[in-house]
C-alpha cells in the first residue's frame, strides 16, 4: 500500500518522521513517497531538504499522511490551490493521518464535517469561525473517525500510526513495531486514544 506523505514549506520534521519509522519497519507492506504539489525540495523548519515528486491527486492512492508545522497556518489561509488539490487526495484515500494542526488544513476541505478530531493547540477563535462543523475533541492524544486519524502533536504521531497499523493490519504488528522502536505504546481501555 502506498503512504503518501504530502509536504509543504516549513513542515515540521517530526511530524513527519514520527510516522515514516512505523511505515518503514514494514517495507512489504507500505511504500513510501514524498510528494508536493510544486514537486520541488520542500524544507522542513528545522532545516532538511526533502526532494519530492509532483502530486498528481488523480494517480495517487493508500494512505495520506499530512505533518503539521509553522507552514501549514500559511497554506490554510493562503493556498486554494494546495488544498484543492488535498481535497482531491483525500477523497481518494483509504486513510488519512493528521498531525497537530494539518488537521485546521484539511477542515478547509470540508471533508472534516462532523468528524472526531484531537484538538490541537492553536487559535481557537479561528476554529470556532471556519472550522465550526468540526468536532474537535480536547484531552486526547489522538482520535480516529472512519478513515480519519488525528492526534494534538507531533509526539502523538506514534501513537496515532501504530493505532492505524493496529487497525488495518493487527494489532501485535503494531506491538511489534513499537518494540523495535523502543517505545512505550499503550493502549487506552476506551480504545486508542
Amino acid at each position: 500500500m502506498n503512504v503518501n506523505f504530502l509536504l509543504y514549506d516549513d513542515f515540521d520534521l517530526t511530524s513527519l518522521t514520527g510516522p515514516a519509522s512505523v511505515f518503514g519497519k514494514l517495507p512489504g507492506e507500505f511504500h513510501l513517497n514524498y510528494l508536493s504539489v510544486s514537486g520541488d525540495i520542500m524544507n522542513s523548519t528545522q532545516g532538511l531538504k526533502v526532494w519530492t515528486e509532483p502530486l498528481v491527486p488523480e494517480e495517487t492512492d493508500g494512505i495520506f499522511v499530512l505533518p503539521g508545522g509553522r507552514g501549514a497556518r500559511r497554506l490554510i489561509h493562503h493556498d486554494e490551490k494546495y488544498i484543492a488539490a488535498l481535497k482531491r487526495c483525500i477523497s481518494r484515500a483509504d486513510a488519512c493521518l493528521m498531525v497537530g494542526n494539518a488537521s485546521g488544513m484539511l477542515a478547509q476541505t470540508g471533508l472534516l464535517y462532523h468528524r472526531n478530531v484531537a484538538c490541537y493547540s492553536g487559535d481557537s477563535n479561528w476554529k470556532q469561525m471556519f472550522t465550526a462543523a468540526v468536532n474537535w475533541i480536547d484531552d486526547v492524544g489522538w482520535a480516529a473517525d472512519g478513515k480519519f486519524y488525528s492526534c494534538k502533536n507531533a509526539l502523538m504521531s506514534l501513537d496515532m500510526t501504530l493505532g492505524l497499523v493496529a487497525d488495518i493490519i493487527d494489532t501485535g504488528v503494531a506491538e511489534r513495531i513499537a518494540a523495535e522502536l523502543e517505545y512505550a505504546w499503550e493502549l487506552d481501555e476506551n480504545g486508542f486514544y
